[in-house]
């Protein structure tokens, strides 16, 4: 074989191991927000953690991971979503789908970044429906070929769903953070 048809094969196969491997990234949200700059680290980390116990009620849906001193709080809790099929294909009005996901959230003097990630389906109803991490891909690949289109309907329904509640805690935990002088020392 030449050396230039072996490496315009090589270069051919990393594009597309590449190419594969950027379609099938993590859903990951995250990002760095500047507050007013007199707000100290432990005012943001206070802020912080009163959010995610307003968002994490149950105790039974989160484990938690405090450090004051480095300012970071990180938390695996769940995401209540759902399916719009069952396993069968039969439409449902609300199918439960509990995603998993990791919340960490990082303080510093004026500002803190958030990020929002590993994000995991468990079919509330059958441990055996989970259909695993959620990625950017956009087809699953099934073991049984008749549940396929069932499986990426739930599949993309559960990216959708965890996406657009992420969205929303996004929201909220960006309002929290800016709330005025109300800290959970003032009262």
């Amino acid at each position: 074989m030449e050396p230039k048809s072996r490496f315009l094969k090589t270069v051919i196969f990393l594009m597309i191991c590449i190419s594969t491997s950027a379609q099938d990234t993590p859903l990951i949200f995250t990002d760095v927000v500047q507050v007013d700059s007199i707000i100290s680290k432990d005012i943001l980390y206070n802020r912080a953690r009163a959010w995610l116990n307003d968002v994490f009620i149950d105790y039974k849906e989160v484990s938690q991971i405090q450090d004051k001193e480095a300012g970071e709080l990180s938390v695996k809790g769940i995401i209540f979503t759902r399916y719009l099929k069952n396993g069968f294909g039969t439409p449902v009005s609300e199918w439960p789908c509990n995603v998993r996901c990791k919340i960490t959230i990082w303080v510093k003097d004026g500002r803190y970044k958030f990020e929002f990630s590993d994000y995991y389906d468990r079919c509330s109803s059958l441990e055996s429906s989970s259909l695993g991490q959620l990625t950017s891909k956009e087809i699953l690949e099934s073991r049984y070929k008749w549940q396929k289109k069932i499986i990426n309907e739930n599949w993309n329904e559960a990216k959708l769903g965890a996406t657009n509640k992420t969205k929303e805690l996004i929201i909220s935990l960006k309002e929290a953070m800016n709330k005025g002088e109300s800290d959970t020392n003032n009262w």
